[in-house]
């Protein structure tokens, strides 16, 4: 008679699962290995190495522990390795990721004809690396759309159809959507001074 034992499947799911942000670079990696109840088969080693190389306590034996990373951005390839009680094994890695929080900040003023500092010539949201997408409109009082972007980058000079806007207040909508797929949404009002 021949006994074979049954070989565990490593898994595990970080929680938060696969990113958070800088603000709280913290995961619960919950193991979720299994192996067959034959012939008294059992995990009985989980080994963890979080893939931190600023930690020198990056590796654990817990069954579901949690690890908290530097409170910068990026990537980790986290491991584990599970054995049974007689000796078959299996390991899985995954990675996860720290994204930067979302920055946002909106001025409530732009003068586009030269006349203020050269910062202030043109209007736009900036904000930081956390933002995954981005969805900015500039209205006039009436709700017409004077301008819209889906570019972080761009700005508007203050025109509608080539023609400079009159002075007065605008309404801007931005939508935006963190690096976690969080989305947030900023409405408010921008001055033209000419």
């Amino acid at each position: 008679d021949v006994e074979v034992y049954p070989i565990p499947k490593a898994i595990f799911t970080p929680d938060p699962n696969n990113s958070t942000t800088a603000a709280l670079p913290r995961f619960s990696f919950n193991n979720e290995s299994t192996v067959e109840n034959v012939l008294g088969a059992a995990i009985v080693i989980n080994r963890w190495d979080f893939g931190d190389p600023f930690s020198t306590e990056d590796t654990s034996t817990e069954r579901s522990p949690t690890h908290f990373y530097p409170a910068d951005t990026g990537r980790y390839l986290v491991k584990l390795y599970v054995e049974t009680v007689h000796g078959c094994y299996d390991s899985t890695s995954r990675e996860v990721i720290i994204g930067p929080d979302i920055l946002v900040y909106i001025p409530n003023a732009f003068s586009p004809d030269g006349g203020g500092p050269g910062v202030n010539e043109q209007f736009h949201a900036k904000v930081n690396a956390g933002v995954r997408d981005y969805h900015m409109i500039v209205f006039n009082r009436w709700g017409e759309i004077l301008w819209e972007t889906k570019d972080k980058e761009a700005r508007w000079d203050g025109t509608f159809k080539g023609e400079p806007v009159q002075p007065g207040v605008y309404a801007y909508h931005l939508d935006v959507v963190s690096w976690a797929g969080d989305p947030y949404t900023y409405s408010g009002t921008i001055t033209l001074i000419r």
